[in-house]
């Protein structure tokens, strides 16, 4: 692309626009009526919605030590090398229905919305509720069976190759099967 210049500017510093003073019209007189103002929320709010929120994200993790743990303590070496490739999997397998979260909280609060100012009744938040959380439970159910028919497959691709023990790869399933059970109410 080529600029082209005046003989009094050159392209090292363009010329400055001066713009004229604007005055701001407050919102009740471009819209003609009055404007209901929101107020940022306080610091107490922001902690009430993010602590629950950061326990979202840190059950996973929080789950894992415990297996972890637990199968360190009360069973030999083989399940606790079984664990890894097994969590690998539906760790996995559960950040593929990360979606519903934001999803859900979204529909929620557009509904919420809707149903400002309606005396005491939420008519649609209520209905998009029990939608997302069907619609959740559908959707973990069938992760949870994909999970627990493809469990041989998805080991044999997380741990990449056929050097792996037989009973360690037969626990791996089995928790990999134990756990795909729980996957409609990780969903939820």
């Amino acid at each position: 692309t080529t600029s082209t210049c005046t003989p009094q500017q050159s392209p090292a510093q363009p010329e400055q626009q001066v713009l004229p003073d604007i005055d701001i019209l407050p919102a009740a007189d471009v819209v003609g009526e009055a404007v209901e103002t929101i107020t940022a929320p306080s610091v107490g709010k922001i902690l009430k919605f993010a602590v629950p929120a950061i326990g979202v994200w840190l059950c996973g993790p929080l789950l894992s030590l415990i297996d972890t743990s637990c199968v360190g303590v009360l069973s030999g070496t083989v399940q606790q090398a079984a664990l890894n490739p097994a969590v690998a999997v539906t760790d996995y397998a559960a950040l593929l229905i990360a979606f519903l979260y934001t999803a859900t909280t979204n529909m929620i609060a557009e509904a919420r919305e809707t149903d400002r100012g309606v005396d005491g009744k939420m008519p649609r938040t209520s209905k998009t509720f029990v939608g997302a959380m069907q619609f959740s439970s559908f959707v973990g159910a069938g992760l949870g069976t994909i999970l627990f028919i493809f469990a041989r497959p998805l080991l044999r691709a997380i741990i990449g190759n056929d050097g792996f023990s037989p009973a360690v790869f037969a626990a791996a399933m089995k928790y990999v099967r134990f756990r795909a059970l729980g996957m409609p109410a990780a969903a939820v």
